[in-house]
């Protein structure tokens, strides 16, 4: 995922879900597969830093919030994908 941007980000405050997009090949077909990432940024001194630690009454609503987005997203955009016909 290093040097590649995500597909889609959703944010809601400092928690984001980034949707990642790969291809794979299993049993010698291709096929596309998403990942998410979520984490919270913070400011250190006048420097922004991520953890993927949530705070359980700010973070995780918000956590649940960017985590279903990022699973509709997913779960429309795999209609537009080609279907796996092995699986």
């Amino acid at each position: 995922m290093s040097g590649t941007k995500p597909i889609k980000v959703f944010r809601a405050g400092a928690v984001r879900a980034a949707v990642w997009r790969d291809t794979i090949t299993r049993n010698g077909v291709e096929i596309v597969v998403h990942n998410v990432q979520i984490d919270r940024t913070f400011k250190d001194g006048d420097e922004y830093k991520s953890s993927s630690s949530f705070d359980a009454t700010r973070d995780v609503p918000r956590l649940l919030l960017v985590a279903s987005k990022a699973y509709e997203f997913v779960a429309l955009k795999a209609e537009d994908e080609p279907a796996d016909t092995d699986a």
